[in-house]
């Protein structure tokens, strides 16, 4: 099964989020590696958004929660025949506070949670496919 693991090459995303979930995907699945004779390719669609939870006295809204959302497909090089295709989303919630760097950060660091949760449930799901097709 880790032999065609490492077979599978995941598409170009264009976005930071995307590029962690890209990313972890990569590395769960070969070890960080590019694939250079794929079998198998990967399409990844990634989106997030960021939803303010709570109100205060003041109105404003200082916990906030990402979600980040990626719909996958992986089809056979050569033949479009598809192995497997999905939907996997996480969420991960942080404070504001009145810091802007503080903010900028912890607004990273929950993006980079939430994407870090859906590589993972990817990789988890794309091995669990090829290890019925074997």
């Amino acid at each position: 099964m880790q032999a065609t693991l490492t077979r599978i090459s995941v598409g170009q995303v264009t976005d930071r989020v995307g590029q962690q979930v890209r990313n972890r995907v990569i590395f769960q699945m070969a070890g960080g590696k590019e694939i250079s004779d794929p079998l198998y390719h990967m399409t990844l669609t990634v989106t997030s958004r960021e939803i303010g939870l709570g109100i205060t006295t003041t109105e404003a809204s200082p916990v906030y929660s990402i979600i980040v959302q990626a719909t996958f497909t992986v089809k056979r090089v050569g033949t479009d025949e598809v192995l497997i295709t999905g939907t996997s989303r996480a969420s991960a919630s942080y404070n504001r506070v009145n810091q802007i760097y503080a903010n900028t950060r912890a607004k990273l660091d929950a993006e980079n949670r939430a994407a870090e949760q859906v590589g993972n449930e990817i990789a988890i799901r794309v091995a669990t496919a090829v290890s019925a097709g074997s």
